[in-house]
């Protein structure tokens, strides 16, 4: 059951995904709106020294494991769809399959892998610039665990279901009017708010990913980039 602050988190997330489309709905002359897919690598963990005892109490003994947290690869991918409204101001809304996790080391110097395998809902407000060459943005994301592992040991006892990060982004856009494409460049950053374990571990997740992304140009108000709006 969800808490009553998750529950007031994602009612946000439904309002300004109604509020955009109710936007829709009334004018859409000088909106830009492009959709597609994107994918990414980066490295990620959890912000604060973490042990194996703290994972998996089941399977590590205080005997083998230690504060000892590395980092590691990680990784996100799926579709995206962004609104330009006003002004240059608008938002983006992200579905995606993403790998986060952590590599810990024991006592002994092995390496132990963690992957958490979450379905992100992303709701980020964005402001475009440069000709929209460039844009920036920040919002939250909603993440739902469907599994979790460290050495093929699962561990969705000590995994919440939910979790919630701040993301700041950066994307650098290449827009082929004529094909109506749009390619995209992306930096980002998760900061995970809550607590992944349900122990008192305080494994919150962070990560820095490089993305790429090819999107359709659904609607734009100029056909060549001087007619863009500054």
């Amino acid at each position: 059951m969800l808490k009553p602050k998750q529950t007031f988190i994602i009612c946000v997330f439904c309002f300004s995904f109604i509020f955009t489309g109710k936007a829709l709905a009334v004018d859409t002359k000088n909106w830009d709106i492009y959709y597609g897919v994107k994918g990414g690598l980066g490295y990620g963990g959890a912000m604060l020294e973490v042990g194996l005892i703290d994972i998996s109490p089941n399977d590590y003994s205080y005997g083998t494991t230690k504060q000892d947290k590395r980092g590691k690869l990680v990784f996100h991918t799926g579709f995206g769809a962004n609104f330009i409204i006003r002004d240059n101001w608008g938002m983006e809304y992200e579905l995606l399959y993403r790998r986060a996790g952590e590599r810990v080391h024991d006592v002994d110097g092995g390496k132990h892998s963690l992957n958490l395998h979450y379905i992100d809902l992303n709701a980020i407000g964005k402001y475009w610039l440069f000709g929209k060459l460039l844009s920036a943005g920040v919002g939250f994301v909603f993440s739902f665990l469907t599994y979790a592992e460290i050495d093929d040991h699962d561990i969705m006892y000590n995994v919440n279901r939910f979790d919630l990060s701040a993301i700041i982004k950066i994307n650098f856009n290449y827009w082929a009017l004529k094909e109506r494409v749009l390619f995209s460049m992306e930096i980002s950053i998760i900061a995970g708010v809550l607590n992944v374990l349900k122990n008192d571990a305080n494994f919150n997740n962070i990560g820095v990913y490089i993305s790429f992304g090819i999107y359709y140009l659904h609607k734009t108000v100029g056909v060549q980039l001087n007619n863009f709006r500054y």
